[in-house]
């Protein structure tokens, strides 16, 4: 009798002391503060509302720090914080406000690059670049020599400031060079050719940038020369490239694409001198291909204005010349193929790219023979010509 009496009383102890424990903890959670889940803990330190409460607890205090470190918004609060709470639910948030902070420090300074370093993919990666480059820029302007402004295009072809570099580097230049000449570089990197031809031997190549003096223009051909070179004499050029790939350092224009062109003489005569050039629009009227009684085989394109396009080439198994046409307002789709029955041009393939307003115009050229291209314009008529004859043997 007395044995399940005791029993009784325990299961009854028991089954109060449960519901003392659930209604303790609803009172805590209620109240969701610091002090309410530490006084829980010390009544009830052990069991799954334990582990509940002791999460709870944790992320309080975390929130807590972050609370803090961002009052204080500095490199050392979000550091500690960051330090305390590695994997916690504001660790991202500090991280992202730990480079913020470290990249408006530095990017003023030559530390930016160990930032850069550091945060190699960083959302602030594109801001630091640009501050590096901001910080070469201002050490080549500092130095003001053309090396410094050598040393910041070869690494800054197409930077934010690669502009005022040329154009600096190119005054620099002008005040200590012979009078001959005039100062131009590629748009892009462009092949250096023995003749004045597409398909002549590649000698070397100017990359994008690159000064040189441009002279004895022929042809639509420059002779091309180092910019330290005083004597204007053809035999010492470096080769010959497309007028139209060269522009104007200071202007970013082409002098082999205006109206007004000036030839050097071929006897050695007047220097070359830069004219000033318009850019509107340019309609291709009409594309058309005939083919010589001697043999030879021409490319007519007929623009609304003085043009010449960009012509380079392709040589291998599959030869192409390609011309391309930019700004282009006009272009028709029955130009897209033309098969002309020729020796060495076998056919005519043109497109137009209506976002860019770059037009394409690509001769596939006969394989087994070599070719000599000689570019024409007919200024009465606005119009530029490819007269591509055979070469006995390929250069």
């Amino acid at each position: 009798m007395f044995g399940r009496s005791l029993l009784a009383v325990m299961i009854l102890a028991l089954i109060t002391g449960c519901g003392t424990m659930k209604n303790r903890w609803e009172t805590t959670k209620s109240a969701d503060d610091i002090p309410a889940y530490e006084d829980f803990l010390k009544e009830y330190p052990e069991g799954d509302l334990a582990n509940l409460a002791k999460a709870r607890l944790n992320a309080l205090h975390e929130q807590m720090a972050w609370g803090d470190a961002e009052a204080k918004d500095t490199l050392s609060a979000y550091e500690d914080f960051i330090g305390k709470y590695p994997l916690g639910k504001f660790g991202k948030d500090a991280r992202a406000r730990l480079e913020n902070l470290n990249f408006e420090k530095e990017k003023k300074s030559r530390a930016i690059e160990k930032f850069l370093k550091y945060y190699q993919r960083g959302i602030f990666i594109h801001d630091a670049w640009a501050a590096i480059e901001k910080l070469d820029f201002e050490q080549a302007q500092a130095e003001n020599t053309a090396p410094a402004y050598d040393a910041f295009l070869n690494r800054y072809p197409q930077g934010i400031y690669s502009g005022e570099a040329r154009s600096r580097r190119s005054k620099l230049i002008v005040n200590k060079q012979s009078e001959w000449g005039i100062l131009l570089h590629p748009r892009s990197n462009t092949n250096i050719r023995a003749k004045r031809s597409v398909t002549s031997k590649r000698k070397g190549q100017l990359k994008t940038g690159q000064l040189v003096k441009a002279d004895f223009l022929q042809d639509g051909w420059y002779a091309v020369f180092p910019v330290t070179e005083k004597q204007r004499d053809e035999s010492l050029a470096l080769g010959y490239v497309y007028a139209p790939l060269l522009i104007d350092p200071v202007g970013s224009k082409s002098p082999g694409s205006t109206a007004n062109q000036q030839e050097s003489t071929k006897d050695g005569g007047s220097p070359l001198k830069k004219i000033e050039t318009e850019n509107p629009s340019v309609d291709v009227k009409r594309i058309t291909f005939k083919i010589a009684e001697d043999g030879k085989e021409l490319l007519f394109i007929e623009f609304n204005r003085f043009y010449t396009p960009a012509i380079s080439g392709i040589e291998g198994k599959e030869p192409r010349i390609i011309l391309d046409i930019a700004d282009v307002s006009s272009f028709r789709k029955d130009w897209a193929v033309i098969n002309t029955g020729g020796n060495l041009i076998r056919r005519i393939r043109s497109s137009m790219n209506p976002k860019t307003r770059m037009a394409r115009i690509v001769l596939d050229m006969e394989p087994s023979k070599g070719y000599y291209v000689h570019p024409v314009f007919y200024e009465k008529d606005n119009t530029y010509s490819l007269e591509i004859s055979e070469e006995k043997e390929k250069p």
